[in-house]
């Protein structure tokens, strides 16, 4: 009785180790970027903090798809994070347009969102957005306020 619960642990664990292992590469895997693996072009954006954004995250244009995260890379020089974007290739935005990291609700996943320019010219492979905006720390955020909170609390109490 003892060897095949000794048995089954064993195979429970190799599983485990199995599953856990995939999951890493996939996620080595979708940080590497490679051109070549793109179904559009390019675009990169530069941020300060990216607060949750991962690879495969969605880029939406008016709510609409138009691309996926597929790289993020800390730049070392000024620690700014340097997102790789893959931008279906029927979808031309204004060089003039605007991303910003948004939040799908309060504890939701991240994503990116273009605000198009007015500019005739459109952005090319390779192109980077000149107007970025940062994540938005809810927890941060959430933490202020409750502290602010308590710190009334204790006002009226004394």
């Amino acid at each position: 009785m003892m060897n095949a619960d000794k048995q089954k642990n064993f195979w429970a664990g190799a599983i485990f180790v199995s599953l856990l292992a995939i999951v890493l590469l996939q996620n080595f895997r979708a940080d590497s970027f490679s051109e070549d693996n793109l179904l559009g072009y390019p675009l990169y954006a530069r941020f300060s903090d990216v607060g949750g954004l991962n690879s495969g995250a969605r880029v939406l244009l008016a709510g609409v798809d138009v691309g996926r995260v597929v790289g993020l890379e800390l730049n070392p020089n000024n620690l700014s994070i340097n997102v790789a974007m893959d931008i279906y290739s029927d979808i031309g935005l204004p060089l003039d347009s605007s991303i910003a990291i948004i939040s799908s609700g309060i504890f939701g996943s991240k994503y990116l969102a273009i605000y198009p320019g007015a500019e005739f010219d459109v952005m090319q492979s390779g192109d980077q957005f000149d107007y970025t905006n940062n994540s938005v720390d809810v927890m941060g955020i959430m933490e202020s306020v409750i502290l602010s909170a308590e710190k009334k609390i204790n006002e009226r109490r004394n």
